[in-house]
């Protein structure tokens, strides 16, 4: 009997303890549910085990919603300047003057393609000649369009220079923005069509005339057929970034400027100065306006330093470049077909 007394207390313990532990998982449990996402007036799940099980697996669903999200955008590339400096620097410092037609053009050819395969792109080139039985050539990635894949859009940047010139400024900044900005933006994509072009031999040649130059952009312009001609929208040339004080949206004022507008406006309204300033088309921009593609050059100005010497990658200022950079990104990105008609 004695025996039998101390198992039923035992058991009768047991039992309290067991009772008491349920109560409180419950409690933790309804407590729990209703400090999560409630929003004010939702009412607390009821104590049913079924409901409070099916509350937190809503809850779960949406957790794991947002995890996926956060995962993809840590996919998406960014811009980041530090790339850009350093391509910069290779270009300026390891390879030099990149006189069209001689070994550090070709160099510098060499070095944005293999930068564009490191990327996992596939780009094109055009050879043509140039006075004096030399050649240089373009280089470009295309992207199609994931909303208006019809309508292009060429940015655009010369990698010659012209000597005694290591060219950090003139153009090493535009070289190094656009290899960023395809290594960005083929992933990811844009509203339009967008063809990113390396251009050989803007400068003029040495012993040439002041119209001997721009032969890169002029043969890829003179190669479009009609409905290559047709579908494009607008060019940007990136030309000279580095250096100035003053930002300046420019073109020869004789085609559109829808284009130039836009990215003046999407600037000014970042709170980025820029001002339009028209030019007798000093850049790459000219082949495409004089065939009555809208334009815009994009420039940092005055510097007193190109062709010469002094163009060197200690005299980049890398705020300068990625004010550019950074928001010509940002201007791409936020294309879209209804904004493309106003071009």
């Amino acid at each position: 009997m004695r025996w039998n007394k101390k198992v039923s207390r035992k058991l009768k313990f047991t039992t309290a303890v067991m009772l008491t532990l349920l109560l409180v998982v419950f409690a933790c449990t309804a407590i729990l549910v209703s400090c999560g996402d409630r929003s004010p007036g939702e009412e607390v799940p009821s104590g049913s085990i079924y409901q409070v099980s099916r509350e937190l697996k809503k809850r779960q669903y949406a957790f794991d919603l947002r995890v996926k999200y956060y995962k993809e955008l840590l996919k998406t590339p960014v811009y980041e300047n530090d790339r850009v400096m350093e391509h910069i620097r290779q270009l300026s410092e390891s390879i030099g003057m990149r006189i069209s037609g001689t070994e550090g053009d070709e160099r510098a050819a060499a070095y944005i393609e293999e930068c564009l395969l490191s990327a996992g792109y596939e780009p094109w080139e055009q050879t043509f000649p140039i006075p004096g039985g030399r050649s240089s050539r373009n280089i470009g990635v295309t992207f199609a369009g994931n909303s208006s894949p019809d309508k292009t859009i060429v940015v655009g940047a010369h990698y010659d220079t012209r000597g005694p010139s290591p060219g950090a400024d003139d153009n090493g900044t535009g070289v190094a923005v656009l290899l960023e900005l395809a290594r960005i933006l083929g992933p990811s994509r844009v509203a339009p069509t967008l063809e990113i072009v390396f251009f050989g031999a803007e400068e003029v040649i040495p012993g040439g005339t002041r119209d001997d130059h721009h032969f890169g952009s002029r043969y890829y312009v003179a190669t479009l057929d009609q409905a290559r001609r047709a579908s494009l929208v607008g060019m940007i040339s990136v030309d000279m970034v580095g250096y100035g004080s003053e930002l300046l949206m420019r073109n020869l004022g004789i085609a559109g400027q829808g284009l130039r507008v836009a990215l003046e406006n999407f600037f000014n309204s970042r709170g980025i100065p820029c001002t339009y300033r028209r030019d007798t088309g000093y850049s790459d921009h000219e082949s495409f306006e004089r065939a009555g593609i809208p334009v815009v050059w994009v420039e940092w100005r005055d510097d007193p330093y190109i062709h010469t010497e002094r163009d060197n990658f200690d005299h980049v200022d890398p705020v300068k470049v990625e004010v550019v950079g950074r928001n010509l990104w940002l201007f791409l990105r936020s294309l879209t077909a209804e904004s493309l008609k106003s071009f």
